[in-house]
């Protein structure tokens, strides 16, 4: 199967992407195990509630 140039930079968006949004839930559940952290963190635990 081939696939462009543009398919495939897409492809690698969405893997960096969905990379990006499970490091994001491990830092949710970090954050409702203590919840002294950070606001930052609070606010990517309301980003993860979205996904």
């Amino acid at each position: 199967m081939r696939i462009n140039r543009g398919e495939y930079e897409q492809i690698g968006k969405d893997a960096n992407k969905l990379r990006r949004m499970r490091t994001n839930w491990k830092r949710c559940e970090q954050n409702v195990e203590n919840a002294n952290k950070s606001e930052k963190m609070r606010t990517n635990c309301g980003e993860c509630e979205q996904i």
